[in-house]
């Protein structure tokens, strides 16, 4: 979405909503056609919406996207009016707090100093996973080992002592928040 938006010199504006919307139930089924965009292999089918989100109507002639994770939002359209009128309505229906141009959401910073021009980075969330492990200090290499170095379990330590060490480090930990990247904010 940040390449379209950049493409076609999209506004990206960002909003949080309140817990309570996340409890708003619908008062009766509501059945939504599946956006064309989307896989072709659910061409045809509908989905039953349980959420109340949902239900909001939008102008056909107008393409706003509405990027929901949770409680967190970004949302990309052409016009700013459109997009004010969106989240004055959304506003209306939902306890939400604007929080104007998008900063970043999921761990990703997203920087935008020119329309056509969006960047995004993981820099704040690998700062923080840095300090979660101890290892804000250490000294940044590209590789952290050789790529001729071979590990062998004759390597492993004799000491007993450095094996109970060794057994207190979050090595999964560690691998987890580097290749989980979308559940960076329940990580940190």
């Amino acid at each position: 979405m940040m390449a379209k938006a950049a493409k076609f010199s999209l506004e990206v504006d960002q909003m949080d909503v309140g817990t309570n919307f996340l409890h708003g139930e619908l008062e009766k089924k509501v059945y939504m056609e599946i956006p064309k965009e989307c896989d072709k292999e659910y061409a045809g089918q509908v989905c039953l919406l349980k959420k109340s989100l949902y239900g909001l109507k939008q102008a056909p002639s107008d393409h706003i996207y509405l990027l929901l994770y949770v409680d967190d939002i970004l949302i990309i359209g052409k016009q700013r009016s459109k997009l004010n009128d969106l989240k004055m309505k959304l506003n209306e229906e939902f306890k939400m707090k604007d929080l104007r141009k998008a900063k970043g959401i999921l761990g990703i910073d997203i920087h935008i100093p020119t329309q056509t021009c969006i960047t995004q980075s993981q820099s704040s969330y690998l700062q923080k996973v840095l300090d979660k492990f101890g290892m804000d200090t250490c000294k940044p290499v590209a590789t952290p080992i050789a790529q001729y170095f071979k590990l062998s379990a004759s390597q492993s330590p004799n000491d007993e002592t450095v094996r109970i060490k060794m057994t207190r480090i979050p090595y999964a930990s560690y691998l987890g928040v580097l290749y989980t990247p979308w559940c960076a904010p329940d990580l940190i």
